[in-house]
């Protein structure tokens, strides 16, 4: 049978290339159903390799893709044009250079030490989650609940600490009022600068409860306040001065001589003055001794006494000097 060329007109051919001059190409189209695998195949792969940046991935995706029968035979039914090999060659090389430029970017931005956008994206997702809780509105409104009740809870702690440093307003009230004050401000302060301020204004507080005590001639509460504060500051020499001074008005004297002796031990010269006041020296004469002229004493009372010292000059008594409260 002799094949006849060009024997059906090139607008009537079902497939205008299934007809060659010569014979049949089985094995070109063999090679040619090889190779578009193999390349859609490498194009996928690049695809799935280049997830992290989304546009190269998307072109790796689109140019394996396009290169599927069932692709070609689609785009062709819908543009109404025949996809050749040339035509193939001009797309691929077009959309090779947009690829390229992406690749270069991509490795210049792993060099670089940054991050894909994708992978960036997805860790800043948290943080601006909760850097704007305005987009969670329980979370917002939570938050704003939490600031009001710290907003009221320092609100308390300054009038209580107002009052607790105003000393006209603690001379008004009484020593139980400041303890119900502390009580009640410890309570709200959270951070240790807060109790650190709250026992500051209690101290202060309390000092001045005593004094106005004192003044008062309440020495017996005032007595009893001062115990209860050297519990936590047994070595404070104001409060050893003036529970001394409480105990001496309250006739202990002996219990004054004990808190006065250590005031004096820590330096204190109002707490020496008081002890001379409260416990003086006790002076008892004891004998006596002969005074030369150049000064030396003798106990020898008989003719020729002080001869060798410029003769006698007097008599003195010797003391034995002692404490009532030792």
């Amino acid at each position: 049978m002799k094949y006849i060329p060009n024997l059906i007109p090139e607008n009537a051919k079902v497939i205008p290339e299934y007809f060659v001059s010569g014979h049949t190409t089985d094995q070109t189209s063999f090679a040619k159903k090889f190779l578009t695998t193999a390349g859609v195949v490498f194009l996928y792969m690049l695809a799935l390799g280049s997830i992290p940046h989304p546009p190269l991935a998307i072109l790796f995706f689109i140019m394996s893709t396009g290169l599927l029968l069932p692709v070609h035979r689609w785009l062709e039914r819908k543009l109404h044009f025949t996809f050749t090999s040339i035509i193939k060659a001009a797309v691929y090389s077009l959309l090779l250079i947009p690829s390229f430029i992406l690749i270069v970017n991509s490795a210049d931005d792993i060099k670089a030490g940054g991050k894909p956008a994708v992978v960036e994206a997805s860790e800043k997702q948290p943080a601006e989650k909760q850097a704007d809780p305005q987009k969670d509105p329980a979370q917002a409104q939570a938050q704003h609940l939490l600031m009001v009740q710290d907003s009221i809870r320092k609100d308390s702690l300054s009038k209580d600490l107002v009052l607790l440093n105003n000393p006209e307003k603690i001379a008004n009230i009484s020593f139980d009022e400041i303890d119900k004050r502390y009580d009640h401000a410890i309570a709200l302060a959270t951070s240790p600068e807060e109790k650190a301020q709250v026992d500051r204004a209690v101290e202060q507080a309390r000092t001045a409860s005593v004094s106005r005590l004192m003044k008062s001639k309440k020495y017996n509460d005032a007595l009893n306040i001062l115990t209860v504060l050297m519990i936590d500051h047994p070595n404070d020499v104001s409060m050893l001065y003036q529970r001394a001074l409480c105990y001496d008005k309250l006739g202990d004297d002996e219990e004054a001589v004990k808190d006065l002796r250590k005031a004096m031990e820590l330096g204190s010269a109002e707490a020496n003055t008081l002890h001379e006041k409260i416990n003086p020296e006790i002076k008892k004469v004891t004998g006596y001794v002969t005074r030369c002229c150049d000064g030396s004493i003798s106990y020898s009372t008989g003719r020729g006494t002080c001869s060798h010292h410029g003769g006698v000059c007097g008599r003195e008594p010797e003391y034995e000097t002692s404490r009532k409260y030792e």
